[in-house]
């Protein structure tokens, strides 16, 4: 299902939002819908824009799996949020 940017930007907010309220099962569940909306919205991307995001992906996966929420919000927020506001 492809999602728009828009979404994508609302997706990131949510997720966000929800780990810092300590909520991770609703923060989990929007950071799943976040990485495929990802994955849809790839192909948009210029191509310097998408090297990058393949660039970052690995420290956000990374930050996921020690379970380091902050740090996943914050590449989120200040790395990938970017790459996407100015379509």
């Amino acid at each position: 299902m492809e999602r728009s940017s828009t979404q994508l930007l609302n997706l990131i907010d949510r997720t966000c939002q929800s780990f810092r309220l300590a909520q991770e099962a609703k923060g989990n569940h929007f950071y799943t819908q976040l990485i495929d909306a990802l994955e849809a919205n790839l192909p948009k991307l210029a191509a310097d824009k998408a090297a990058y995001l393949n660039q970052i992906l690995p420290p956000l996966f990374a930050a996921q799996s020690r379970r380091d929420t902050l740090f996943l919000c914050d590449i989120l927020e200040y790395e990938i949020r970017p790459l996407f506001e100015t379509q």
